[in-house]
């Protein structure tokens, strides 16, 4: 910092891709409570703490597949724009919550 620059706009922004970059992929979970789905991330914080319980989560439905039960272990994704729309009409997202974990989608049972 010698010729004076405020990096910290550049350490914000490189905290936020970092952590986008964590939450996009499929990740593993517990099922806590199924009316309204809640699930328990199984993965934990750099610190060694449990993540904060996910409420309201979607599921696939693939016809015929069993119900979920509470602690079921299962696979999420987290869709790039919420979901919030279910009714399949379309809609406009917010481009500030882009693979935001509470639009997470339960794809089905880990056996």
């Amino acid at each position: 910092m010698k010729s004076g620059e405020n990096k910290l706009r550049e350490l914000i922004s490189l905290m936020i891709q970092q952590n986008s970059e964590d939450q996009n992929g499929p990740y593993k979970a517990t099922v806590l409570d199924t009316a309204p789905l809640t699930i328990q991330p199984l993965d934990m914080t750099i610190d060694g703490k449990k993540k904060v319980p996910i409420r309201g989560v979607g599921q696939l439905d693939m016809g015929g597949s069993r119900g979920l039960k509470v602690g079921d272990t299962v696979l999420v994704i987290v869709t790039a724009n919420d979901y919030s729309s279910k009714d399949g009409k379309a809609h406009i997202s917010d481009e500030n919550r882009q693979y935001s974990i509470d639009s997470s989608v339960v794809l089905g049972v880990v056996k």
